[in-house]
């Protein structure tokens, strides 16, 4: 995950979470834990996983928003849901704001092109998974057709700075494009605006959010993945040179994963 000035602590829009919704929980912990070595707990009635005593991910967290399924979502940092709610242009929708029950307070945006996150305002916020640690959030894509013609609604609402990506672009010019903030004069990548590939055959289609966690070998992992009933739909390098790929785990969900950096 993008690095912090300051570990725990998040702006409005940051990557906080990624949350799971499935239809078979038990059938997901035991694909997640075998590939990505977390462990589960129960926390009123919805599951975390952990890494290292560190939150890497929910599953049915946010089950009181009635998220469509089996679909990973990006949940959003919102340190003031009602500021965010009121920011929200008519270009986009968001739903009302609800409690989760102990973990705080969320709603669910949708953008222009039809992707969905959740804005969660959590009671306590904790810092996720290591990045650079195997099964840990380590970045999250915004998939659509056409990039530019989104980038400004999440500029405007939460601050950021679109900057265009060179390494990844299609025939038809839809280049990606990187959501920049500038802390203290430094600027730091929050999330990437990525064409949708046309040659892509994951189960997933339409505008959607995308998470990646990293794995310590990436081969490997894919063997493994393939063998416990995933696919997998791509295999690229990333603009800082590490290669990724982005699978289907066997109820349908589509998730990124990107090998180990150098130490």
């Amino acid at each position: 995950m993008p690095l912090q000035l300051i570990e725990g602590q998040y702006a409005p829009g940051d990557p906080i979470c990624p949350e799971l919704s499935t239809d078979d929980r038990a059938s997901a912990q035991a694909f997640y834990s075998e590939l990505f070595d977390w462990t589960f707990e129960e926390v009123e009635g919805r599951t975390r996983a952990l890494k290292a005593d560190r939150m890497a991910a929910g599953i049915g967290l946010m089950e009181g928003l009635d998220l469509a399924g089996p679909r990973w979502w990006i949940c959003l940092a919102a340190p003031d849901l009602e500021d965010l709610v009121d920011r929200v242009e008519p270009s986009g929708a968001i739903s009302r704001p609800m409690g989760l029950e102990g973990l705080g307070r969320a709603a669910v945006l949708e953008d222009p092109a039809g992707a969905k996150a959740v804005l969660w305002q959590p009671d306590r916020l904790e810092p996720g998974a290591l990045g650079a640690t195997h099964g840990g959030l380590v970045w999250s894509d915004l998939v659509v057709d056409d990039p530019s013609g989104v980038a400004g609604f999440y500029e405007r609402l939460f601050d950021l700075e679109a900057a265009p990506v060179d390494d990844r672009s299609t025939s038809q010019g839809r280049a990606t494009i990187g959501l920049v903030r500038r802390e203290l004069e430094v600027p730091r990548m929050v999330v990437g605006i990525i064409p949708a590939s046309e040659s892509s055959s994951s189960a997933e289609v339409g505008a959607r959010w995308r998470p990646y966690f990293q794995v310590d070998d990436l081969e490997e992992f894919l063997r493994a993945a393939e063998r416990t009933g995933a696919s997998v739909s791509e295999t690229r390098t990333s603009a800082s040179r590490r290669a990724f790929a982005v699978l289907s785990d066997p109820q349908g969900a589509e998730f990124g994963v990107v090998a180990a950096g150098p130490g």
